[in-house]
């Protein structure tokens, strides 16, 4: 609109309803052969990926993952950091997901409009108003690269991947790259509190993992820190979440954790010890709006995949049974976005398929009066901040949670052992899309499900 092409002698180059893999193909040729600068517009720096380096996943957001790097300053029309990275990304194809190769990550000022493109399933991506996206355009029947001025929200459906890679392969963790480094002397087995005298165990071992990783999902849900402590607060009736968190202090790093009782419903269990608070504070975040799940649960095993969730859902979550519908539901709710997209990653990982909802809010601060018997007071109420909903009804996906679903609501059995079951991968697919692959997808879901498939 601008000419900016004209003015720059700049080549703009679109997909226009070609192949995503030979416009990329061209565009590269022409910065190889041709010595281009190629610059692509790009993805809000808050936006969730899953990355591959030295052979763990890791899940960052754009910026995070961009402060790691040694970035070099590039002048010209876009000034921009660069940085080269050794890395691989989840990527799709056309036919299918996969870790590809990374070449490098651009960082810059934006200099368009950002569009948020949401979907019925609630993952979201905010987007640049020149960057495309990969979309199954119903109405050609072929998967197609589109901005988010071109989307047709009636006939296009987003490309969601149900396979992230399961990596199993971390069997244990060293505890000492979590810590300052400047207070803290390493040993081949233990590390040392310089101020303190203080030890801490510097391993988890591989037949600890699984405890580990549900005390960082009892973390995760319940949990926060302070400089020399960090704390867990349960109702006061869920006794055997508060002795589990005990139990695993001691079990693994030898605290006696202490409890407490604000109040005659809640109970918090401290845990009182700064390494152990630093470690937490580095692999899940501060604050209940910036937390993770660590990197570390991604690749271990799949128990102690299992086990995070345990936690986590013991935490923040519930079962809903809806006996007129036949339905059960295991959800929870967080108000950390990162969070939540990790935990539909997580899932993902162990063929568990997630929703995100997304429940109204309060969009600003109002004021209130109160009446009391004396007069009247004015409050103000603060606004509500976003709240995501992770929601798992997907009955394969329940029995692949079978334990933890029963252990919150034991009633769901019933409809667990109901033989109407789908597979994730099927109940996400447009009808349009089952149509126009039905053959495929019958040879692909072999046995009782091919009969299911219209």
């Amino acid at each position: 609109e601008e000419n900016f092409s004209k003015k720059h002698k700049a080549i703009l180059v679109g997909t226009g309803g070609q192949a995503a893999r030979g416009t990329r193909r061209l565009v590269h040729r022409l910065h190889v052969e041709n010595d281009l600068p190629v610059y692509v517009f790009s993805v809000d720096g808050e936006e969730t990926l899953l990355v591959e380096e030295e052979g763990l996943i890791k899940n960052y957001s754009f910026k995070e993952w961009a402060e790691k790097q040694q970035m070099i300053g590039v002048p010209g029309p876009f000034s921009n950091e660069r940085s080269e990275v050794n890395a691989k990304a989840l990527s799709f194809d056309d036919e299918k997901t996969l870790m590809q190769p990374v070449r490098g990550i651009i960082r810059h000022p934006i200099f368009e409009e950002l569009f948020e493109v949401k979907t019925d399933a609630g993952y979201n991506v905010k987007l640049t108003r020149s960057h495309g996206m990969i979309v199954y355009d119903s109405t050609l029947n072929k998967f197609a690269e589109k901005t988010p001025m071109e989307i047709n929200t009636k006939t296009d459906y987003a490309i969601v991947s149900l396979d992230v890679p399961n990596n199993e392969s971390l069997k244990e963790i060293d505890l000492a790259p979590f810590m300052p480094q400047e207070k803290i002397a390493i040993h081949e087995n233990f590390i040392e509190n310089k101020k303190n005298k203080s030890k801490l165990p510097r391993f988890i071992e591989e037949n600890q993992l699984e405890d580990f990783s549900r005390l960082l999902g009892y973390f995760a849900a319940e949990g926060s820190v302070q400089e020399y402590a960090m704390q867990f607060s349960f109702n006061a009736n869920e006794a055997k979440y508060i002795e589990d968190v005990k139990l695993i202090a001691k079990q693994l790093f030898n605290i006696d954790a202490k409890t407490s009782n604000p109040h005659s419903t809640e109970t918090q269990v401290r845990i009182h010890n700064t390494l152990l608070s630093n470690v937490f504070a580095q692999l899940c975040s501060k604050g209940a709006e910036n937390k993770r799940i660590p990197f570390i649960v991604f690749n271990v095993s799949t128990m102690a995949k299992k086990e995070f969730l345990k936690g986590y859902f013991r935490g923040d979550g519930r079962v809903d049974v809806k006996e007129s519908k036949s339905s059960v539901a295991l959800w929870a709710k967080t108000i950390s976005k990162h969070l939540a997209y990790d935990l539909t990653a997580l899932l993902a990982q162990i063929n568990c398929f997630a929703t995100i909802q997304y429940p109204k809010i309060s969009d600003a601060a109002h004021i209130i009066e109160v009446h009391t018997a004396n007069k009247t007071i004015q409050q103000t109420i603060q606004a509500q901040k976003q709240a995501y909903l992770i929601n798992i009804s997907n009955k394969d996906s329940l029995n692949n949670l079978r334990e933890l679903v029963l252990e919150l609501e034991p009633n769901a059995q019933k409809f667990l052992d109901s033989k109407n079951i789908k597979t994730a991968k099927l109940d996400s697919l447009p009808k349009e899309f089952a149509k126009h692959y039905r053959e495929a997808l019958r040879k692909e879901f072999k046995g009782s499900l091919e009969t299911m498939l219209p």
